[in-house]
């Protein structure tokens, strides 16, 4: 979804109308413990297998295909 400077800057306005207290971004580095770490590469790979298995039989749709 692409906005235009015309629909950004109605958007800010419409922001500005609201009185919404300015946006606070807090990035946090967290850590998996060895054992979480072990658990999360067991389901990431397997979800990249199955993702394999669907491009390989042809499920996957392009988004712009399906348009």
């Amino acid at each position: 979804m692409c906005t235009t400077p015309s629909q950004a800057s109605l958007q800010l306005q419409r922001a500005e109308d609201l009185g919404l207290p300015p946006r606070t971004v807090i990035v946090r580095r967290n850590y998996f413990s060895p054992e979480e770490k072990e658990i999360y590469l067991s389901l990431f790979s397997d979800a990249k297998r199955q993702f394999a298995t669907y491009v390989d039989q042809g499920t996957i749709l392009n988004s712009e295909d399906s348009d």
